[in-house]
């Protein structure tokens, strides 16, 4: 029981300090559940003047990997967002 116990002292510890885990939850919360107002309606515009007002085809057919990239970029650039830390940034990617 002892020995389990460091053990579990010891992977939440590595998690928290050496992998930043609690920053990570943080970007995660506020990305995910919008909890950066600014970063969502940057998001939703850049995708609105994307998709709606470009001429490109409408649907599935008009979205690309590197536009998609190129809308979060911008979104984090010009938001509250870019002052998360750099780690957290990096790992955001579009799929």
């Amino acid at each position: 029981a002892r020995s389990a116990e460091l053990v579990h002292s010891h992977i939440l510890l590595t998690l928290k300090e050496e992998n930043h885990l609690m920053n990570h939850l943080f970007a995660m919360k506020q990305f995910l559940l919008l909890g950066q107002g600014d970063f969502f309606s940057a998001l939703m515009e850049g995708l609105h003047d994307e998709f709606c007002n470009s001429g490109k085809p409408t649907g599935v057919a008009g979205i690309y990997k590197h536009s998609l990239l190129a809308i979060v970029e911008g979104a984090l650039r010009s938001t509250n967002a870019k002052y998360l830390p750099k780690y957290s940034i990096d790992r955001l990617q579009v799929e």
